[in-house]
């Protein structure tokens, strides 16, 4: 009887020791390749925050050559044209209208679809006298795209510097911020007097 109670005893632990070995091989073998498993993620996020980078520097670099093509426009639409020069004008405006739908497209499609589709349009500024009827729409067109253009460049800028000027602001202010040696904030002056003779 006392064997046979042995031998119950242990076959009552051979499960957990089963377990607990499996257990103990899955945690090893899991901590073997946790750190390959992390280098893997870092390496994706890495190359997820450098195609970010890319794309800002690609929409930066656009919306410098929306500027560059509104300056062209601008130059484009106010030249005085010829009758017989009208052919070479107008090769020159779809030529330029395509490249500021490229542009746009690098920035936003919104932006492209915004350009492409003018379902309204403002009167055009007073301009020399056009070279045909073709010739006058094609320049109250490029008229509005150069007024969406200028609408869409402005807010762009004001924007960086509504948010340069945020930063900034929040910057000094924290530096600004004196700790006591009781522990209370208090804050300096955040604007300093103009000294007599700066």
């Amino acid at each position: 009887m006392g064997l046979a109670k042995r031998k119950n005893g242990i076959a009552n632990w051979v499960p957990l020791a089963c377990f607990l070995t499996l257990f103990l091989l899955f945690v090893v073998i899991g901590l073997e390749l946790a750190p390959y498993h992390m280098l893997r993620e870092v390496e994706d996020e890495n190359e997820t925050l450098k195609a970010q980078l890319d794309d800002r520097a690609r929409r930066r670099e656009a919306i410098l050559r929306l500027w560059q093509l509104r300056s062209e426009g601008v130059g484009i639409r106010n030249r005085h044209v010829q009758p017989d020069e009208e052919i070479g004008w107008k090769a020159e405006y779809e030529a330029w209208r395509e490249q500021v739908l490229t542009e746009a497209q690098i920035i936003s499609p919104y932006l492209e679809a915004w350009l492409r589709t003018l379902d309204r349009m403002r009167p055009a500024p007073a301009l020399s006298p056009s070279a045909s009827t073709e010739h006058t729409r094609k320049r109250q067109i490029m008229s509005e795209i150069l007024a969406r253009m200028e609408e869409f460049l402005s807010a762009e800028m004001l924007n960086k510097d509504i948010v340069s000027s945020a930063y900034n602001w929040t910057h000094r202010l924290s530096h600004r911020i004196t700790v006591s040696s009781a522990g209370r904030e208090l804050a300096a002056p955040l604007c300093t007097p103009l000294q007599e003779g700066s």
